[in-house]
Protein backbone atom coordinates (compact mmCIF):
# COMPACT_ATOMS: atom_id res chain seq x y z
CA UNK A 1 0.00 0.00 0.00
CA UNK A 2 3.19 2.81 0.61
CA UNK A 3 4.41 1.82 -2.23
CA UNK A 4 0.92 2.37 -4.51
CA UNK A 5 0.39 5.44 -2.18
CA UNK A 6 3.85 6.93 -3.28
CA UNK A 7 3.18 6.61 -6.82
CA UNK A 8 0.20 8.41 -6.23
CA UNK A 9 1.76 11.23 -4.78
CA UNK A 10 4.31 11.60 -7.42
CA UNK A 11 3.37 14.80 -9.45
CA UNK A 12 2.66 16.19 -6.29
CA UNK A 13 6.25 15.31 -5.24
CA UNK A 14 7.18 16.94 -8.31
CA UNK A 15 5.36 20.13 -8.37
CA UNK A 16 6.37 21.12 -4.95
CA UNK A 17 9.70 20.39 -5.58
CA UNK A 18 10.10 22.68 -8.76
CA UNK A 19 7.54 25.67 -7.20
CA UNK A 20 10.21 26.00 -4.14
CA UNK A 21 13.48 25.44 -5.83
CA UNK A 22 11.58 28.14 -8.18
CA UNK A 23 11.08 30.76 -4.74
CA UNK A 24 14.67 29.40 -3.40
CA UNK A 25 16.20 31.04 -6.44
CA UNK A 26 14.08 34.06 -7.03
CA UNK A 27 14.68 34.95 -2.85
CA UNK A 28 18.27 34.44 -3.95
CA UNK A 29 18.31 36.35 -7.04
CA UNK A 30 16.77 39.74 -4.37
CA UNK A 31 19.07 38.90 -1.77
CA UNK A 32 16.59 37.48 0.48
CA UNK A 33 19.05 35.11 1.97
CA UNK A 34 17.10 34.05 4.79
CA UNK A 35 14.43 33.11 2.76
CA UNK A 36 16.43 31.80 -0.15
CA UNK A 37 18.54 29.47 1.70
CA UNK A 38 16.84 29.44 5.01
CA UNK A 39 12.68 29.08 4.76
CA UNK A 40 12.45 27.24 1.51
CA UNK A 41 14.81 24.49 1.39
CA UNK A 42 13.21 23.77 5.23
CA UNK A 43 9.76 23.84 3.42
CA UNK A 44 10.87 21.80 0.63
CA UNK A 45 12.47 19.37 3.04
CA UNK A 46 9.51 18.77 5.73
CA UNK A 47 7.20 18.70 3.08
CA UNK A 48 8.69 16.05 1.34
CA UNK A 49 9.24 14.04 4.56
CA UNK A 50 5.41 14.86 5.64
CA UNK A 51 4.37 13.91 1.93
CA UNK A 52 6.25 10.55 2.10
CA UNK A 53 5.01 9.67 6.06
CA UNK A 54 8.13 9.93 7.08
CA UNK A 55 9.20 11.19 10.95
CA UNK A 56 12.45 12.47 11.39
CA UNK A 57 13.89 12.19 15.01
CA UNK A 58 16.53 15.14 16.38
CA UNK A 59 18.84 14.44 19.12
CA UNK A 60 21.00 16.84 20.31
CA UNK A 61 20.19 19.96 19.01
CA UNK A 62 21.22 21.58 22.51
CA UNK A 63 24.65 21.45 21.28
CA UNK A 64 24.14 24.05 19.08
CA UNK A 65 24.68 28.06 20.44
CA UNK A 66 22.88 30.70 18.67
CA UNK A 67 24.34 32.75 16.91
CA UNK A 68 27.23 30.69 16.56
CA UNK A 69 28.41 29.11 13.30
CA UNK A 70 29.98 25.66 12.38
CA UNK A 71 31.37 23.66 9.58
CA UNK A 72 28.91 20.47 9.99
CA UNK A 73 30.19 17.28 8.52
CA UNK A 74 27.80 14.13 8.74
CA UNK A 75 27.51 10.59 7.27
CA UNK A 76 26.38 9.62 3.70
CA UNK A 77 23.76 7.03 4.11
CA UNK A 78 21.26 8.08 1.09
CA UNK A 79 19.31 10.26 -0.97
CA UNK A 80 17.64 11.45 2.24
CA UNK A 81 20.29 12.70 3.99
CA UNK A 82 20.36 16.04 2.21
CA UNK A 83 16.56 15.91 2.96
CA UNK A 84 16.76 15.38 6.93
CA UNK A 85 19.78 18.29 6.77
CA UNK A 86 17.72 20.46 5.49
CA UNK A 87 14.64 19.90 7.05
CA UNK A 88 15.25 19.07 10.99
CA UNK A 89 19.04 20.53 11.53
CA UNK A 90 17.43 23.93 12.60
CA UNK A 91 20.38 26.32 11.39
CA UNK A 92 20.87 27.53 8.25
CA UNK A 93 24.09 27.23 6.46
CA UNK A 94 25.56 26.83 2.71
CA UNK A 95 26.35 23.20 1.11
CA UNK A 96 29.56 22.43 -0.56
CA UNK A 97 28.04 19.40 -3.18
CA UNK A 98 29.97 18.02 -6.37
CA UNK A 99 29.55 20.43 -9.09
CA UNK A 100 28.17 18.28 -11.52
CA UNK A 101 24.25 19.27 -9.64
CA UNK A 102 25.24 22.54 -10.77
CA UNK A 103 24.17 21.22 -13.92
CA UNK A 104 20.87 19.39 -12.79
CA UNK A 105 17.92 22.00 -14.84
CA UNK A 106 16.24 24.18 -11.90
CA UNK A 107 18.20 22.33 -8.94
CA UNK A 108 21.79 23.33 -9.86
CA UNK A 109 20.22 26.96 -10.96
CA UNK A 110 18.81 27.32 -7.42
CA UNK A 111 21.46 26.21 -5.47
CA UNK A 112 24.18 28.08 -7.54
CA UNK A 113 21.58 31.03 -6.86
CA UNK A 114 21.87 30.69 -2.88
CA UNK A 115 25.94 30.39 -3.50
CA UNK A 116 25.87 26.96 -2.85
CA UNK A 117 29.89 25.46 -3.26
CA UNK A 118 30.21 23.84 -6.21
CA UNK A 119 33.12 21.69 -5.20
CA UNK A 120 35.56 20.71 -8.00
CA UNK A 121 38.24 18.18 -8.03
CA UNK A 122 39.43 17.95 -11.37
CA UNK A 123 42.76 19.97 -10.78
CA UNK A 124 44.33 21.59 -8.11
CA UNK A 125 43.69 24.80 -9.41
CA UNK A 126 39.84 23.74 -9.34
CA UNK A 127 40.43 23.20 -6.05
CA UNK A 128 42.03 26.34 -4.81
CA UNK A 129 39.13 28.39 -6.02
CA UNK A 130 36.89 25.80 -4.71
CA UNK A 131 38.48 26.35 -1.36
CA UNK A 132 38.83 30.36 -1.81
CA UNK A 133 34.64 29.98 -2.61
CA UNK A 134 34.19 28.33 0.88
CA UNK A 135 36.47 30.58 3.19
CA UNK A 136 34.77 33.71 1.85
CA UNK A 137 31.19 32.58 2.53
CA UNK A 138 32.70 31.81 6.26
CA UNK A 139 34.61 34.67 6.13
CA UNK A 140 30.85 36.86 5.87
CA UNK A 141 29.77 34.45 8.89
CA UNK A 142 27.66 31.53 6.92
CA UNK A 143 27.21 27.59 8.22
CA UNK A 144 29.11 25.50 5.68
CA UNK A 145 27.52 21.76 5.57
CA UNK A 146 28.74 18.87 3.76
CA UNK A 147 29.85 14.73 3.49
CA UNK A 148 33.60 14.27 4.81
CA UNK A 149 33.03 10.86 2.77
CA UNK A 150 32.46 12.23 -0.70
CA UNK A 151 30.21 10.59 -1.62
CA UNK A 152 27.03 7.69 -0.52
CA UNK A 153 28.07 4.36 1.05
CA UNK A 154 27.78 1.81 -0.97
CA UNK A 155 26.68 -0.51 2.14
CA UNK A 156 25.36 1.44 5.23
CA UNK A 157 29.20 1.76 6.63
CA UNK A 158 30.85 4.72 6.83
CA UNK A 159 33.91 5.32 4.35
CA UNK A 160 36.79 7.11 4.62
CA UNK A 161 37.25 10.82 5.72
CA UNK A 162 38.85 13.07 2.50
CA UNK A 163 40.76 16.00 4.40
CA UNK A 164 39.35 18.74 2.30
CA UNK A 165 36.32 19.96 4.77
CA UNK A 166 38.76 20.05 7.41
CA UNK A 167 41.43 22.46 6.00
CA UNK A 168 38.61 24.81 5.25
CA UNK A 169 37.04 24.59 8.71
CA UNK A 170 40.85 24.88 10.69
CA UNK A 171 41.75 27.85 8.01
CA UNK A 172 38.55 30.13 9.04
CA UNK A 173 38.83 28.85 13.09
CA UNK A 174 35.14 27.51 12.87
CA UNK A 175 34.60 24.68 15.52
CA UNK A 176 32.84 21.10 13.36
CA UNK A 177 29.85 19.65 14.59
CA UNK A 178 29.54 16.23 13.47
CA UNK A 179 26.17 14.94 12.81
CA UNK A 180 25.07 10.67 12.76
CA UNK A 181 22.75 9.66 10.55
CA UNK A 182 20.30 7.02 11.00
CA UNK A 183 17.96 5.58 8.87
CA UNK A 184 18.57 7.09 5.29
CA UNK A 185 20.72 3.93 3.92
CA UNK A 186 17.58 1.73 4.35
CA UNK A 187 15.20 4.08 3.14
CA UNK A 188 16.79 4.36 0.23
CA UNK A 189 20.32 3.21 -0.48
CA UNK A 190 22.54 4.48 -3.50
CA UNK A 191 22.40 1.21 -5.18
CA UNK A 192 18.61 2.28 -5.86
CA UNK A 193 18.98 5.22 -7.25
CA UNK A 194 15.90 7.09 -8.11
CA UNK A 195 13.21 4.25 -6.62
CA UNK A 196 10.36 3.80 -4.26
CA UNK A 197 11.19 4.65 -0.71
CA UNK A 198 10.91 2.16 2.43
CA UNK A 199 9.06 3.62 5.26
CA UNK A 200 11.92 3.21 7.99
CA UNK A 201 12.50 5.49 11.35
CA UNK A 202 15.08 8.28 10.12
CA UNK A 203 17.07 10.28 12.95
CA UNK A 204 19.63 12.43 13.13
CA UNK A 205 22.23 13.07 15.92
CA UNK A 206 24.14 15.93 16.81
CA UNK A 207 27.57 15.59 18.74
CA UNK A 208 29.24 18.80 20.71
CA UNK A 209 31.25 20.64 18.42
CA UNK A 210 34.79 20.12 18.05
CA UNK A 211 37.49 23.06 18.22
CA UNK A 212 39.81 22.73 15.01
CA UNK A 213 43.19 23.66 16.44
CA UNK A 214 45.92 20.97 16.79
CA UNK A 215 47.17 18.25 14.31
CA UNK A 216 44.76 17.70 11.13
CA UNK A 217 44.83 13.84 11.39
CA UNK A 218 43.84 13.28 15.40
CA UNK A 219 41.18 15.76 14.29
CA UNK A 220 39.80 13.84 11.07
CA UNK A 221 39.40 10.77 13.69
CA UNK A 222 37.95 12.48 16.35
CA UNK A 223 34.72 14.04 13.89
CA UNK A 224 34.60 10.38 12.52
CA UNK A 225 34.75 8.71 16.08
CA UNK A 226 31.83 10.73 16.90
CA UNK A 227 29.79 10.56 13.87
CA UNK A 228 30.46 6.36 13.90
CA UNK A 229 29.40 6.29 17.77
CA UNK A 230 25.81 7.10 17.12
CA UNK A 231 25.77 4.47 13.90
CA UNK A 232 23.08 1.96 14.53
CA UNK A 233 25.01 -1.26 15.44
CA UNK A 234 24.58 -3.48 12.11
CA UNK A 235 26.41 -0.14 10.40
CA UNK A 236 29.31 0.08 12.35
Amino acid sequence: MYKIYQILILPLLFVQCMVLLFLMWLFCVLRIHRLGTGLFPRLWARGLCWLLLLKVEVHGREHLKPGEHYVFMANHQGMLDICMLNGYLGREFKWMMKKELGDVPLFGMACRGARFVMVDNTNAGAVRRTCREAAALMKEGFSLCLFPEGMRTWDGHMNEFKKGGFVLAQNAGFPIVPITINGSFDALPRQKGLNLVNRVPLSITIHEAIPVEGNREELMQKVYDAIHSSLCDKYK
